[in-house]
């Protein structure tokens, strides 16, 4: 795969964009390598949940290859081809029916700002630093992280991050909801597949509901009723009963 690694260690399959030299900056290739890695861990059930890092202590993801977009000919029709593959992988992402965490050091720029944005938790390093830039660029996001951010954080909240064009440490991103927690560099990994491993102590269906239900979208109302349709349909399955047998037990003895 092109531009990436990918790994197992333990529940967690991790992906790092290996490609230092540009600051782990996107090209097509790798744009694709990474929705190639991340369908396959998508379709292994020994795979519980994925890390996406960056190789190297200088940047997570710098965005999109900017050479190899002001290259490409073909005019709005083609960047937009370019952009929409980009658009696939966030979307293979944000919809993962598999908690995926970000581990990010470093610059954290544009198009990464918005692998970060659709990653389900996000952590970093002291020396991280987040800007969705885009805006100081004359441009908007493209691959859809502008989107997400949106959905993730409200309106209230995304919109200062994404008109002022700002970079912002480690505790700015905390505070401004980038990022979920700081760890050491030394200990990023390490934590980032913790992470994986805690919540693979779960049933994997209702880890997937759990993630469904948090991206459901539409009203209050729709996301209720999406909400207990889920939990229905996970009602009575095997590890919901093993689960409550212990609780039945008790209750028996009463």
């Amino acid at each position: 795969m092109e531009g990436i690694r990918l790994e197992r260690r333990g529940p967690a399959a991790i992906i790092t964009v290996d490609r230092p030299g540009v600051r782990n900056a996107i090209d097509e290739s790798t744009a694709e390598a990474l929705a190639e890695a991340i369908r396959e861990c998508r379709q292994d059930p020994a795979v519980r949940g994925i890390v996406i890092t960056g190789a190297g202590d200088r940047a997570f993801i710098s965005g999109g290859d900017v050479k190899q977009y002001l290259g490409k000919g073909g005019g709005r029709a083609a960047i937009y081809a370019v952009m929409s593959r980009m658009r696939y992988v966030l979307e293979q992402i944000y919809f993962c029916p598999k908690p995926v965490v970000a581990a990010a050091r470093g610059a954290v720029r544009g198009g990464g700002a918005e692998v970060l944005a659709a990653c389900h938790w996000r952590l970093g390093t002291p020396d991280v630093s987040v800007g969705f830039v885009q805006v100081t660029l004359g441009i908007v996001p493209g691959w859809g992280g502008g989107s997400i951010l949106v959905r993730r954080l409200g309106e209230a909240r995304a919109l200062p991050v994404l008109l002022d064009g700002e970079v912002y440490n480690g505790e700015e991103a905390v505070e401004r909801g980038l990022l979920d927690e700081l760890v050491p560099g030394d200990e990023l990994l390490e934590r980032a597949v913790r992470q994986i491993e805690r919540w693979a102590r779960w049933d994997a269906a209702a880890v997937a509901g759990l993630l469904s239900i948090v991206r459901s979208s539409g009203s209050l109302e729709q996301a209720m009723d999406f909400e207990s349709k889920m939990c229905s349909s996970l009602w009575g399955r095997e590890a919901h009963l093993e689960a409550m047998r212990p609780f039945l037990s008790k209750r028996g003895k009463k």
